[in-house]
């Protein structure tokens, strides 16, 4: 769960809220308020209109095909020091890993190759997961009956396709994920994650998009799926 502060408009993530207290504090301003109330004057409001068109300084593009089908185009994320990191610390782990298991082949200790296994697995999960957060692309077609969600990477291209009528909305999730630290203390990160919400699950897009295109995707495709069945 996360709002926006009423004085700053920034982001209040869910830690900053007490859900019992009935209190949240902005960590840009220091604000303190009632999320209740924010929340009630919220849903008494009437609903903002989506820009049929991405924010200005947007990286997402808009594709129209002749009316049939829309296409918003996610491109690849902005050069990242973390995701290269991870890229240069699997091809360092890989190549420690291939020298180990080398010696001990040659040394005549194939048994003890195989504990190398455990570890030549986390280097590859390493590596694919720095090399796919560089290259891949997304692209989400949406037609008057079903939406394609294509996640493209040099020599691989894979789609799913899921009808209309099975998509409930789009949502913005918060996901939290845990680093340790030398000094061995946990350091929590809040991600805002977008989701497509499905009758069968839930889909997740464009999460390596900055945070106001995440927001207008989200809003526009709530905004589509309303005017929709509006007119159903």
């Amino acid at each position: 769960m996360s709002i926006a502060c009423p004085k700053c408009q920034q982001t209040v993530p869910g830690t900053e809220i007490n859900v019992q207290a009935n209190l949240a504090k902005c960590p840009s301003c220091h604000h303190l308020f009632k999320p209740s109330e924010l929340l009630a004057a919220e849903a008494a409001a009437p609903p903002k209109k989506v820009s049929v068109t991405p924010p200005p300084g947007s990286r997402i593009t808009m594709n129209t095909r002749g009316g049939a089908s829309l296409t918003l185009t996610a491109p690849r994320p902005r050069f990242s020091i973390a995701n290269l990191g991870i890229l240069i610390f699997s091809i360092f782990w890989l190549g420690f890993i291939t020298i180990w298991t080398a010696l001990a082949l040659f040394g005549g200790g194939s048994f003890m190759a195989l504990f190398s296994i455990p570890f030549w697995a986390v280097g590859i999960f390493m590596f694919l997961r720095g090399y796919r957060a560089i290259v891949t692309r997304q692209e989400l077609e949406i037609t008057s009956s079903e939406f394609t969600l294509t996640r493209i990477r040099p020599g691989v291209r894979r789609a799913k396709t899921f009808p209309l009528d099975e998509v409930l909305k789009a949502q913005v999730k918060e996901e939290v994920t845990y680093t340790k630290s030398k000094s061995g203390y946990r350091h929590a990160q809040i991600n805002q994650v977008p989701y497509i919400i499905r009758q069968s699950g839930k889909t997740k897009f464009f999460e390596t998009q900055s945070q106001s295109d995440k927001e207008w995707a989200v809003a526009f495709i709530n905004q589509f799926l309303t005017t929709k069945r509006g007119t159903l």
